[in-house]
């Protein structure tokens, strides 16, 4: 698949876990709090994430203020970042076509 060919590590939350890891793709799995490890808002700060992508799946309390946090440390942090399901596809969607172009070709 495309995103393991880019070699990057990918940082999810549980959710986002749990959806690529049915879908067939492999990432590392951090919390969103604090429990005395590895956090994503950790990874984002100490500069080890460099790009976002935070898409809501309910507008529960907890969910929301989680999903502040990301986006908020990630601005702060000048890391890009995609709040947009469909722009998020696009994103990925370029990068396969780009797979596809002959660049010697150019």
């Amino acid at each position: 698949p495309l995103l393991e060919s880019l070699e990057i590590p990918i940082y999810t939350t549980t959710g986002t876990y749990d959806f690529f890891n049915k879908h067939g793709l492999k990432t590392k799995k951090l919390p969103w709090s604090d429990n005395g490890s590895e956090t994503i808002s950790r990874k984002i700060i100490n500069g080890k994430i460099d790009f976002v992508v935070n898409i809501p799946k309910n507008h529960g309390e907890e969910q929301l203020y989680n999903n502040a946090l990301i986006r908020q440390t990630a601005s702060k942090c000048n890391c890009s970042l995609i709040t947009n399901a469909e722009k998020a596809i696009e994103y990925l969607i370029s990068y396969t076509d780009l797979a596809e172009i002959n660049v010697s070709a150019l």
